[in-house]
């Protein structure tokens, strides 16, 4: 009897343990699924630092965009050039690179010099559009526009991308590949940003189906 008894405390406490467990999995995948409804778009990932960053320049007031937000697509660039284009700038670090003006500069350096992240920045040679396949976003604000028209020109000198997605942006040198285009279009934006959702919402339910088999 006392074996039976040991034997049956022993279970109960795996049990408790395992739901434990998966309980902490259960909470995390609840709040990582609050956050992204708190959201409507995909945005490439960030670390704190950055995060912290463009929440410190919103509230400065000064105007920073990622660059993804500022271009789109060319009518008649397939999916898997998009596909191609996007991750290149994203290895690149460009992607989420943002896109200031000459002013917005000047404010940052004044405000906030410590801020950790990343702007684009095309120096005073500039070169004819010979890059096609990204155009900016339709709504930008003049000054944001004239400034990535200059950042899109540098495209084909400064950062230069084959067809087949081998890259040089500087000193690198590189290749990425993606399945699509997640960040670059308002359209491709939201529907990853649904994918995400269904796919978080669909760990959530394959970890209750487990919480569920422990308890029974």
């Amino acid at each position: 009897y006392q074996r039976l008894m040991h034997e049956y405390s022993y279970r109960q406490m795996q049990k408790e343990t395992q739901l434990h467990t998966l309980q902490k999995k259960m909470d995390v995948l609840l709040e990582e699924y609050h956050q992204l409804e708190t959201e409507t778009e995909a945005k490439p990932p960030q670390d704190d630092l950055t995060e912290a960053s463009r929440q410190r320049l919103m509230e400065l007031g000064i105007q920073a965009v990622p660059f993804y937000r500022t271009v789109k697509f060319a009518d008649g660039v397939d999916d898997y050039r998009q596909s191609v284009i996007e991750a290149s700038l994203l290895k690149a670090g460009l992607l989420d690179a943002l896109v200031v003006t000459s002013q917005g500069r000047k404010a940052m350096k004044e405000k906030c010099p410590q801020l950790a992240d990343v702007t684009i920045q095309t120096g005073e040679n500039h070169h004819d559009l010979t890059f096609s396949e990204l155009i900016p976003e339709d709504g930008l604000d003049e000054e944001i526009e004239r400034e990535v028209i200059r950042i899109l020109s540098c495209f084909g000198h400064e950062f230069i991308l084959t067809h087949d997605g081998d890259f040089t942006h500087g000193l690198l040198q590189g290749r990425s590949e993606q399945n699509a285009s997640l960040y670059v279009g308002v359209t491709a934006r939201m529907r990853a940003h649904q994918l995400a959702l269904q796919e978080k919402q669909k760990q959530i339910d394959d970890l209750t189906i487990q919480i569920e088999g422990v308890n029974a």
